[in-house]
């Protein structure tokens, strides 16, 4: 072929688009959202988000799916289990295993949770891997040495949960008090309420910086945030005070935390789950207060990208649980324009260097 020529080909076909170039894998995978639906900004939304890049990537065909009710999430799961070698499920793990034994010859996963069966993969996150890191960059952050933390139950679960937020905290501040309260409540507005008040008791206790282990009442606990925003030294309870300013040395905008000066310090949230870090500005503008100081997000789009990649390329099926955390890029502290101000060079490597220390095995997360 002269080169003449072959400049020719190389130019029709770079013209196409991709995903006229992109040969087809031929894999069918369907998505099955909770009720929140695809735009949660959340779970769903990370799912879909990681099916996308992967149908971008492979050629694969994404159908996706919400159901209005525990009926409907049945015949949904059923019917795409039906016409796609492959159903992932956000939620609906119980329906699902039901589902799942029915129909072997289909490979099902869930999202955050361990469905049961040969066929079935649970898609879990190393959630004491982000406990870890939340209580660290709270204790190092701290102004007034009292943390919070607000968990959804007093399970054996949750029990390990706070116990690795305390050892994260202990890491760099041996002397922090920590506070742990559970949400009430079984419906929504219940528990952000609930939420509210037990952020609103911590910060009465001194409490400047409040993890949100419980993701379900997080608007309560940006409510309660958002309306301290700083702690004033005449309001701190007896025995608790203003150690330190952690921001003195932060490079900041102009007039960034100018809310909190002098005798008062502000107050932060941590988020969990999903990165919601925007709530915490009051003006939509990423120079001024924002009480988010981060989110540890769990990164489903990846996982949910790794798993179609597999079947794609005919790896095994791994029945159980996989588990993701910062080793496996399913784990994230969230950095973006409205909280960048809040963390130095300094910082981000101490993070950095904590982050390794747990993927390696060698610090104790409070087990």
């Amino acid at each position: 072929m002269n080169n003449k020529l072959a400049w020719s080909l190389a130019v029709v076909v770079l013209s196409q688009p991709f995903s006229a170039i992109a040969q087809s894998s031929g894999l069918n995978v369907a998505i099955v959202f909770d009720a929140a639906g695809k735009y949660d900004h959340a779970m769903n939304q990370a799912a879909n988000d990681g099916a996308e890049r992967a149908a971008a990537d492979f050629g694969v065909n994404v159908s996706t799916a919400t159901p209005v009710d525990a009926a409907d999430a049945t015949s949904l799961l059923s019917s795409n289990a039906k016409t796609n070698a492959l159903v992932i499920s956000v939620g609906h793990t119980s329906t699902l295993n039901t589902v799942a034994k029915a129909m072997p010859g289909t490979h099902f996963a869930v999202v955050d949770d361990l469905p049961a069966g040969q066929n079935t993969m649970g898609i879990r996150f190393r959630e004491n891997e982000a406990a870890f890191m939340a209580g660290y960059i709270a204790a190092s952050d701290t102004n007034t040495n009292v943390i919070g933390m607000i968990v959804p139950d007093a399970s054996p679960a949750t029990a390990r949960f706070v116990a690795a937020y305390k050892a994260g905290a202990k890491l760099i501040c041996g002397s922090c008090t920590v506070l742990t309260e559970s949400t009430t409540g079984t419906t929504l507005p219940d528990i952000t309420a609930s939420a509210e008040r037990l952020s609103k008791s911590m910060m009465q206790k001194g409490a400047d910086i409040l993890f949100i282990g419980a993701n379900k009442g997080k608007y309560g606990v940006v409510a309660a945030v958002r309306s301290q925003q700083c702690l004033k030294a005449a309001s701190l309870p007896a025995g608790v005070k203003f150690t330190h300013d952690v921001f003195a040395s932060v490079p900041r905008p102009k007039d960034y935390l100018a809310t909190c000066a002098g005798e008062t310090r502000p107050v932060f949230f941590i988020g969990w789950e999903s990165d919601y870090v925007s709530l915490g500005d009051t003006d939509a503008d990423p120079a001024t207060l924002n009480s988010g100081l981060t989110c540890i997000v769990k990164r489903a789009d990846n996982a949910v990208y790794d798993l179609i990649r597999d079947q794609v390329k005919k790896r095994p099926w791994r029945t159980g649980e996989t588990a993701f955390g910062f080793q496996n890029n399913g784990l994230e502290v969230t950095i973006n324009p409205f909280n960048t101000a809040l963390f130095d060079k300094a910082m981000l490597g101490r993070m950095k260097k904590v982050e390794g220390l747990i993927t390696s095995g060698i610090l104790k997360l409070g087990e």
